[in-house]
């Protein structure tokens, strides 16, 4: 818990950027943001090594609001280098429980992509089936306003927690990340082809 504080003061975090792609074109669509901790001592450290820490400790609050920051920032720089369409361009950010649970989380959101000028629609927000279940009404609220400002939602893991079709009818949902534990084997077991073609 020392180091990570340590770390959020000594700007020790970056953002790595994983592409994605669209199979057919061959297309970079967009990307998504994974922090990782550049340890002055054990190098680069994934986000599985501290992020369970920074939960429990409530400093994914301030790691949280810096990625947000970092990935507006982020894409404000490519759109003035001109190297994305913000028509077909989307960030994704990785959003905690207890980030969501905020009450001004909306609020913040919203003041990021005015301090940095950007787009609402080049910003998706992943979150898990996990924290819809934790209080339904408070997080369509919440992705309602968030939508309304024109940022995207994406459910990440989907298809390892709860997976009530009842609740996406009612989620303003644009993606669903189907959990690797599905993909992975597809193409050689059958049940899980066939859930992922369900799932599609």
């Amino acid at each position: 818990e020392t180091d990570l504080r340590q770390a959020l003061q000594n700007e020790e975090f970056c953002l790595h950027y994983q592409p994605q792609m669209d199979a057919s074109s061959q297309r970079i669509i967009g990307a998504e943001a994974l922090i990782r901790w550049q340890h002055p001592e054990r190098g680069l450290v994934g986000p599985g090594a501290f992020m369970e820490v920074l939960e429990e400790s409530g400093q994914i609050l301030a790691a949280g609001s810096w990625v947000l920051h970092e990935g507006c920032r982020f894409i404000a720089r490519l759109l003035e280098q001109r190297r994305i369409d913000p028509q077909q361009f989307c960030l994704s950010i990785n959003i905690s429980p207890r980030q969501f649970r905020q009450s001004g989380f909306v609020d913040e959101v919203d003041a990021a992509i005015t301090r940095h000028g950007i787009p609402p629609q080049t910003l998706k927000l992943e979150i898990t089936e996990g924290m819809v279940i934790q209080n339904v009404n408070d997080t369509i609220a919440k992705m309602h306003q968030l939508r309304n400002l024109g940022i995207r939602f994406a459910i990440d893991d989907f298809g390892t927690g709860y997976s009530s079709l009842s609740y996406l009818k009612r989620l303003p949902v644009d993606l669903l990340k189907i959990d690797q534990s599905f993909i992975r084997d597809c193409t050689h077991d059958g049940n899980d082809a066939e859930i992922v073609r369900a799932i599609i």
